[in-house]
């Protein structure tokens, strides 16, 4: 198992750390902008590489042709948000420079899967099929993933509970139209509401809109501390290609453009996706009610109006 990673910013750098303690993939392979710095990074980690007792790949770094013969490419190039910026406000250039970078990598690489981070996520994850010629399906963004991670965290330190008990599924654009189908998160089996009342006593009030509100902004909340994002997306990919090699069928909310079930074309957005070892295998339909369902078709119509032409 080959294994690429796109970009040496913050997001490529976690990302490969992670991947790094993957003894199912043979060879990790980084490639950046600044060549001199990413030799640097492959260096510093091989040093490090002989002090574990583990196995581990074998690293290396290049330019595009280093790619050549990737069962899968994740892609984190491309600038990031600014502050307080939409993930949509970087379309243009960050469109430009995926278009540049698979010019080179498709002289290298063929029907690979990628694994998409880069923002704006949901309309890379739409354009990159065609980019990089590869079918629709093979084309994985981490998308809500993350939302939905950032989701449960908020809710679990409400009731004092472990974030892994709390199921939720963060649809739609990875961004300021993301959807929660409150009607469909449950505690227990419990509607959030039926949890509250129980732990907290009948009047318990749970402020869904508040919720909504924090989970859209961690992200910009971490990046005004620290001035980045990374480690939570890298570990959302991480899990991405976790599912992939061992075709797990894992069911996560990511980005895809195979959206048949929910009527929506044009684009690509979260939903439920079973993943394995072909990348989305097959999409899940949530049943939502029609107010959620409505906010769903306005994310795309987002997401859509967006997308160059």
């Amino acid at each position: 198992m080959k294994v690429s990673v796109i970009g040496n910013g913050n997001v490529g750098m976690a990302l490969f750390a992670y991947l790094k303690n993957f003894q199912e993939i043979d060879e990790l392979v980084l490639v950046g902008r600044n060549s001199k710095k990413v030799k640097g990074e492959i260096e510093d980690y091989l040093d490090a590489n002989v002090l574990e007792s583990e196995p581990s790949p074998k690293l290396f770094s290049g330019s595009y042709e280093a790619t050549a013969g990737s069962d899968i490419l994740l892609y984190t190039a491309g600038p990031s948000v600014k502050a307080g910026q939409s993930r949509l406000a970087i379309v243009d250039e960050n469109v430009r420079i995926v278009t540049k970078i698979f010019e080179q990598i498709n002289q290298y690489c063929h029907d690979e899967l990628i694994v998409c981070l880069s923002n704006p996520l949901d309309v890379l994850t739409y354009l990159l099929p065609e980019i990089a010629g590869v079918d629709p399906g093979r084309v994985v963004g981490t998308g809500t993933l993350l939302d939905s991670a950032r989701l449960k965290r908020i809710i679990a330190r409400i009731f004092e509970i472990d974030p892994n008990s709390v199921e939720a599924f963060v649809l739609g654009e990875h961004g300021a139209s993301a959807v929660v189908p409150w009607s469909t998160l449950k505690i227990a089996g419990l509607s959030i509401d039926e949890f509250a009342s129980q732990m907290l006593g009948e009047d318990a009030a749970v402020k869904k809109t508040m919720l909504d509100e924090r989970m859209k902004k961690a992200g910009y909340k971490i990046f005004d501390k620290k001035g980045s994002t990374a480690y939570g997306v890298a570990n959302s990919a991480a899990e991405i290609v976790r599912a992939i090699i061992h075709d797990t069928r894992a069911i996560l909310p990511v980005s895809t453009s195979m959206l048949d079930k929910y009527g929506i074309d044009g684009c690509a957005l979260s939903v439920p996706c079973i993943i394995g070892k072909n990348g989305v295998m097959d999409t899940v339909h949530m049943k939502m009610n029609d107010e959620e369902k409505a906010a769903l078709d306005q994310s795309a119509a987002i997401i859509r109006s967006v997308i160059p032409q």
